[in-house]
């Protein structure tokens, strides 16, 4: 990010991120909200049983403490400020203050009015954080399968191994997902893989019975990415001035016709496919 859009000061984290219960005259609707969806627990001394205690206390580290201000600490993370306003909630029965509130942004709770857990991190795990979400496998269960009408299977060898199935498990929200068509996953902006190879070495794709002079005409007339770029920095002057990876920022390959066409509208990154060590082309070759 922009320098001037970074938040840089506690002051910068207090303007996006509230750790307190609001105000039920002035903001009854977003009050009511911050209680339903942002109080954590309650957990530590009202109960000990739910998941996020370990070894006897909270792994969230919930209660916060009371601040007057957010601090950050040595290792740049940002220590909230729950402020003593004596400001109230009920839930099951527990009276809490503003130490069970979960950070949250006031424009993503209006918007969403669901759990959004806003925090401030410049700590390279953020990273990891956010891939291991994004590449995050789907949803598993192991399901065993037997038959219960049947009165001989006491006497029958039971294969457990053969009754256990590692089973894709599709959550309600994922079948919805695909019953709507909407898209699993998006790349934007596009990246073209650009294959390269020695003179005659293109590579060609056949099937065990296809026939040799059908292989042979393919071979021919379907020419590869690298020799169309060839072709067309010789059709188009300005494609000169473009290296092979920066060909799909102004052409738009069509596999039907084997061909670049110049990019009417927005672009591409394009990328060089793995080089092995025993390929090796000189710059001369490669101009």
């Amino acid at each position: 990010m922009n320098n001037k859009f970074k938040t840089q000061t506690p002051y910068d984290i207090d303007k996006y991120i509230i750790v307190e219960i609001l105000d039920e005259n002035e903001r009854p609707n977003l009050n009511e909200t911050v209680q339903n969806y942002m109080v954590h627990g309650p957990c530590s001394l009202y109960n000990r049983n739910l998941p996020c205690m370990k070894n006897g206390s909270c792994s969230k580290f919930y209660t916060k403490e009371f601040r007057q201000r957010t601090l950050i600490d040595e290792a740049e993370f940002p220590k909230n400020r729950p402020s003593d306003n004596g400001r109230t909630v009920k839930k099951k029965e527990c009276i809490l203050d503003n130490k069970f509130i979960v950070p949250y942004n006031l424009e993503l709770l209006l918007k969403f009015e669901w759990h959004i857990n806003v925090e401030y991190t410049c700590q390279t795990s953020s990273i990891k954080y956010l891939f291991r979400y994004v590449h995050k496998d789907n949803d598993c269960v192991t399901a065993t399968l037997y038959n219960t009408d049947d009165s001989s299977e006491a006497t029958q060898v039971v294969d457990e191994i053969r009754n256990y199935y590692n089973c894709r498990y599709i959550s309600a929200c994922e079948a919805v997902w695909h019953l709507f068509g909407y898209e699993i996953q998006e790349k934007e902006p596009v990246v073209i893989r650009l294959p390269f190879h020695l003179e005659d070495e293109q590579l060609v794709v056949y099937s065990e019975t296809s026939n040799v002079n059908d292989i042979i005409e393919s071979a021919v007339s379907h020419k590869s990415m690298f020799l169309e770029w060839m072709a067309a920095s010789m059709s188009y002057s300005y494609a000169r001035s473009l290296t092979y990876a920066e060909f799909p920022t102004k052409f738009i390959w069509k596999d039907d016709a084997s061909k670049w066409f110049p990019r009417n509208q927005g672009f591409a990154i394009g990328r060089l496919t793995h080089v092995p060590t025993e390929l090796t082309m000189s710059d001369d070759e490669l101009k």
